[in-house]
């Protein structure tokens, strides 16, 4: 049995290999711990790579190198840029082949090294370097930082930086590619996309994008940019695309949301972008899921390629920007949107001379001067967590997310305030319609579809006034849906209790 390391240069070389292993940089002490790169078979020949010896020394020559265990992903880093970046096995495994290949003509005794350099002798070595090099949650920096093109900033408790150099201890792998100049400002981009909104949209808009450098959605809250067209509501959106970076940004789609792998699409981005979206967006059959994606809920996430299941946080930022007003989809949960959702309003467009891909020419002319505003958002931002824990909304900003809310559960307010229990009496399904667009357009809301109104009504009903849906209303000898004990509130009736 060899024991020593004397005896294993004996066998593989004597003093010439012992010389060659010691040049290296810790090769000497990775024989120590791992024995020589390779074993012999009876016949004195190389046989077998040890691999993990060769795992140890791709990771010695690599020192930063990590693998993301939850993600199963390869990560080095780039000095040049600060950031963490993903590595393919096959490229690693290009580079074991080249590091087997340099070594065995380097190290005396060892030159049949170079016949293990196919897939199936390195396999095991990427086993081995797995477990090397093995970290979980390596990135959870968020919210400390601010990693630009050319330094990271330090975020302080009272939202203060302080400029530092790239450094692996931030384990980053999200950077805005815009260059920092304090000197520098911006006012072609605040009069082309702000001068037309109010000071309190203006304020919201600097906050949030902020947040969005950060990276991690602190105040757990989603901006909707909505209002009139041609506003420059979706060249903001996309400027703020350009400023964070385009490979931090995932297209939000809410219709996927409840299906297997769209989460795990998310991982390693900060921001969710909905781009001119439809009124019915918030209301798709994976919209609930919002909520979950940036209030810091633990997400259940799986990668199509692996099949493999693991957790993330929901601390995503999510914009969205409609010409509609957005409808949601409730559930009964009306306190939960009112904490997560923010509202800027477009009620005047933009009057100026239109500029295609604006946002482009204002990033290439202002990118450090937009830069700055969102960092100006941050201290903004942090004041108002320090004074109300939250991001602070004015009056009209409150009044909005109201209206949303309400608009959206239009057809159970108009149940509870015009219909009520009566023996003996019924409505029809087509009655109750008719009766509840009269009344949205009353009180100057949009009418949810009657496709969904018709759906929604059963339930409703139910739990309102505890009548279901039967199928024999009669009205000019004709059976028609409706609700039987059930008829509509006359106007000199008390108003019904709050329920």
């Amino acid at each position: 049995m060899i024991e020593t390391v004397k005896e294993l240069e004996g066998q593989y070389g004597g003093d010439k290999t012992k010389s060659a292993l010691a040049s290296e940089t810790d090769g000497k002490e990775l024989v120590d711990r791992y024995g020589f790169p390779a074993f012999k078979n009876e016949k004195g020949k190389l046989s077998k790579l040890n691999e993990p010896f060769w795992a140890a020394y791709y990771a010695a020559h690599e020192p930063e190198m990590l693998f993301e265990a939850d993600e199963e992903e390869f990560y080095y880093y780039d000095e040049g840029t600060g950031l963490f970046r993903l590595r393919s096995v096959d490229l690693i495994r290009k580079k074991l082949a080249e590091q087997i290949l340099e070594r065995a003509r380097a190290w005396p005794a060892l030159a049949e090294l170079e016949r293990f350099r196919n897939e199936p002798a390195l396999r095991g070595v990427l086993a081995h370097l797995r477990g090397e090099v093995e970290q979980h949650d390596a990135f959870c920096f968020g919210g400390k930082i601010i990693h630009l093109a050319n330094c990271v900033l330090e975020v302080q408790p009272d939202g203060s930086f302080t400029e530092c150099a790239f450094s692996p201890k931030y384990r980053s792998r999200n950077r805005s590619p815009i260059v920092y100049d304090q000197s520098a400002t911006c006012p072609q981009f605040e009069k082309a996309l702000l001068e037309h909104l109010e000071e309190d949209h203006r304020e919201l808009l600097q906050k949030y994008a902020g947040q969005c450098l950060l990276g991690r959605n602190l105040t757990q809250r989603i901006l909707v940019l909505d209002g009139t067209g041609s506003a420059s509501k979706s060249a903001f959106v996309l400027l703020a695309r350009g400023i964070v970076g385009a490979t931090n940004v995932y297209e939000l789609r809410t219709k996927h949301l409840a299906e297997r792998f769209e989460i795990g699409r998310m991982v390693g981005k900060t921001l969710l972008l909905g781009a001119d979206v439809k009124a019915e967006f918030l209301s798709e059959a994976g919209a609930y899921r919002l909520k979950a994606l940036v209030g810091g809920d633990t997400l259940e996430a799986e990668r199509k390629i692996s099949n493999k299941q693991f957790w993330i946080s929901g601390n995503f930022n999510v914009m969205i920007t409609s010409n509609s007003r957005l409808r949601v989809h409730l559930e009964g949960d009306q306190s939960a949107w009112r904490r997560r959702l923010a509202i800027v309003r477009y009620e005047r467009p933009y009057s100026g001379k239109t500029v295609p891909d604006i946002h482009e020419q204002l990033l290439r002319a202002e990118g450090s001067g937009i830069l700055n505003f969102f960092l100006e958002g941050v201290q903004k931002l942090f004041r108002d967590i320090q004074e109300t824990g939250s991001l602070m909304l004015s009056e009209r900003q409150r009044q909005l997310v109201n209206a949303l809310l309400s608009e959206s559960d239009s057809l159970r307010i108009f149940l509870r305030e015009n219909l009520c229990t009566s023996h003996k009496c019924d409505l029809t399904v087509a009655e109750i319609i008719t009766e509840y667009n009269r009344y949205a357009i009353d009180v100057g809301w949009t009418p949810i579809p009657i496709a969904v109104a018709q759906r929604q009504l059963d339930d409703l009903m139910l739990e309102l006034f505890g009548v279901a849906k039967v199928n024999c209303v009669k009205r000019d000898g004709k059976a028609q849906r409706g609700f039987f004990n059930i008829r509509f509130r006359q106007d000199d009736e008390p108003d019904p209790p709050n329920q």
